[in-house]
């Protein structure tokens, strides 16, 4: 937090690397962080007294529909990375999960706002919950 400004950083790497847990049905974030996520947006959470929410992902959140990204994945050898991304087949329900975890976030209290910052060297998103 910085004064009513909270900073949410995302891993979207780790969990399917080096902190890959065989079996985790949450394959993109992995199920650790998905708890640190609701434990620190529920009510008492780090993120309660926050009146702005700012999260930043390597990757935009919403970016490309999912079958284009699919098919440039696995059609354009040089696009092989939007596997990486959130509206790639494998992590859309995780998207979809993280859109709603802080749309309720927004929604509990009037007056806050969530801005989502994603992106690298080849791609930036920048979009608001409504």
């Amino acid at each position: 937090m910085v004064g009513e400004v909270g900073l949410m950083f995302l891993d979207i790497r780790g969990s399917r690397t080096f902190h890959r847990v065989e079996g985790d049905s949450k394959k993109y974030l992995g199920t650790l962080q998905w708890n640190a996520i609701r434990k620190s947006l529920d009510s008492g959470g780090v993120f309660d007294s926050a009146h702005t929410l700012l999260v930043c992902s390597p990757a935009p959140l919403v970016f490309l529909e999912p079958r284009i990204t699919g098919t440039a994945a696995t059609a354009i050898t040089r696009l092989e990375d939007f596997k990486g991304h959130w509206s790639y087949r494998e992590h859309l329900n995780e998207q979809v999960e993280l859109i709603e975890c802080l749309n309720r976030w927004k929604s509990s209290q009037m007056g806050r706002e969530v801005l989502v910052l994603g992106g690298k060297h080849v791609a930036f998103s920048q979009f608001s919950v409504c």
